[in-house]
């Protein structure tokens, strides 16, 4: 298998690319329920319900971070926000979720950064181009 690297990655918010992106990540993980029954001597479960979450942290540059503009009107806990994810330029990950963070973090001698969190609200749409 061959390694990828993220050099052709992007982040959108809507209609915009966020500029400055550091780093994000996908987290896609499942509830499980328990279905043991009286007399088993093991428990047992069944898949449950999926959730999803994205992270995204970039340096803070409102004059070419346009996607963090939009965050503006799409402030941590109003409407949903559409949203896309490309690792490496070759697969998107695609959906709407609600703003659940947006944290902007400034220290002596460091660069200004933003941290957006993303709770996915319903399924992912996976994407590959050529």
């Amino acid at each position: 298998m061959a390694a990828i690297t993220s050099a052709d990655g992007t982040v959108k918010i809507g209609s915009n690319t966020i500029g400055e992106v550091t780093g994000f990540s996908l987290e896609i993980s499942s509830d499980t329920v328990e279905s043991t029954a009286i007399d088993d001597t093991d428990r047992t479960y069944l898949p449950g319900l999926r959730q999803s979450t994205i992270s995204i942290d970039a340096n803070f540059d409102p004059a070419v971070s346009t996607g963090l503009a939009e965050l503006g009107v799409n402030a941590p806990g109003d409407a949903l926000a559409t949203f896309e994810v490309d690792p490496d330029g070759s697969t998107a990950f695609s959906g709407s979720g609600i703003v659940t963070g947006f944290t902007i973090t400034a220290a002596t001698n460091e660069m200004v950064t933003a941290a957006i969190t993303i709770q996915i609200s319903g399924s992912l749409t996976e994407s590959y181009f050529q």
